[in-house]
């Protein structure tokens, strides 16, 4: 048998000899159609997101809660003003919102939903299909600079940052640019 090429979901994987990183999964058509609604507002000068963020995820400390909550309560400083929405289920879902209660910022907790309906930090996924979404959707990710982040890289809507510093930044200037029919 000839293996020509493995092809890892992302950089999070284990690398071998030949291998090239591929997303396979794409998104739901529904997200892009989301993306082509908001390029069509932008177009006609509209505003077509509000300030602030949201974070999607199952609501667990594994998920990412606690680096963000860090980097929000370590900052909120240098980002006031800002208003976050947390959207998920799970065990962890009381202690997130209690934790998010004591910043100085605006912190909503939500039960979960798809944020396809009418934002983080997770590096525990080897393809974090939330983040595809998001961007298929014309939307800023502002995702940690993790292995299982690369792929997204390639996209003008992703920001990736290293430390807290790098978090305010990116957080600051999440302003969405459409997506290229290429990246489409």
């Amino acid at each position: 048998m000839l293996l020509l090429q493995v092809i890892r979901l992302s950089a999070a994987i284990q690398d071998y000899p030949r291998s090239i990183i591929c997303n396979l999964h794409g998104v739901n058509p529904k997200f892009l159609e989301v993306g082509k609604k908001i390029f069509e507002q932008l177009q006609s000068c509209n505003r077509a997101f509000t300030k602030g963020a949201y974070y999607i995820g199952k609501m667990v400390w594994s998920k990412g809660y606690g680096e963000l909550l860090k980097l929000l309560r370590d900052h909120q400083k240098e980002l006031a003003g800002l208003e976050i929405d947390l959207y998920g289920n799970r065990e962890d879902s009381d202690q997130v919102k209690e934790a998010g209660n004591k910043l100085k910022l605006v912190v909503r907790v939500h039960p979960g939903r798809d944020h396809g309906d009418p934002l983080f930090h997770d590096t525990t996924d080897v393809v974090c299909t939330t983040t595809a979404e998001a961007l298929a959707m014309g939307k800023i990710v502002i995702c940690a600079n993790h292995p299982s982040n690369d792929f997204f890289k390639q996209f003008s809507n992703c920001r990736t940052y290293d430390d807290g510093n790098g978090f305010i930044e990116a957080t600051r200037n999440a302003e969405p640019a459409p997506l290229t029919d290429a990246l489409r």
